[in-house]
């Protein structure tokens, strides 16, 4: 978020799409106690929400129905989501879903690296007990999401990042993906 966002000092409003145990949340109050942002952590899983109402009571925090994203077009700065597009029916619908409701930025963080296969990575994560494969219903590849990138380029999005295998140094693999709204 530093890196694009909150470098301007601008008030922002964020969308966290997935918001789980709210710890995006948290770690923007940690990371920038001074600033400024409306949040508001959605999630389809009833009990995590109400979880971080519990948790977090000055933040909003509401349950969603479907994987859709139930806002208004452009009504979020900023819409995140961490380790959620894995487990939607494509990756094309949920990348057309974060850019429809976004006005300024999109970042998306995949919990499978693409580390440029042609196909999905998800066996070896199944092997080591680390998920179930049916929780795992977005089978994107590393082709399949450069594609849908460059379709969003032409709707006037532009691609500031696309770093795989994020946070080796604690054994992660994540890929982080952020747009930018140009037009």
């Amino acid at each position: 978020f530093d890196k694009y966002i909150f470098a301007t000092h601008e008030l922002y409003s964020i969308l966290d799409y997935g918001c789980g145990s709210g710890t995006t949340y948290e770690a923007l109050k940690r990371r920038f106690p001074n600033e400024a942002f409306a949040y508001c952590g959605a999630d389809i899983i009833p009990k995590n929400s109400q979880w971080c109402k519990d948790q977090f009571p000055e933040a909003e925090f509401v349950t969603y129905s479907s994987d859709k994203i139930e806002e208004p077009d452009k009504s979020w700065d900023i819409v995140h989501s961490r380790h959620v597009v894995d487990h939607q029916k494509s990756f094309e619908f949920a990348l057309d879903e974060h850019c429809r409701v976004a006005r300024q930025y999109v970042i998306i963080v995949l919990w499978v690296p693409l580390i440029r296969q042609p196909e999905h990575q998800i066996k070896h994560i199944v092997d080591q007990g680390k998920t179930y494969e049916s929780e795992y219903t977005n089978a994107y590849s590393y082709d399949l999401v450069i594609k849908a990138l460059k379709d969003k380029e032409a709707e006037g999005w532009k691609l500031v990042e696309l770093t795989e295998e994020v946070g080796m140094e604690v054994k992660g693999h994540d890929t982080v993906i952020v747009l930018k709204r140009e037009k």
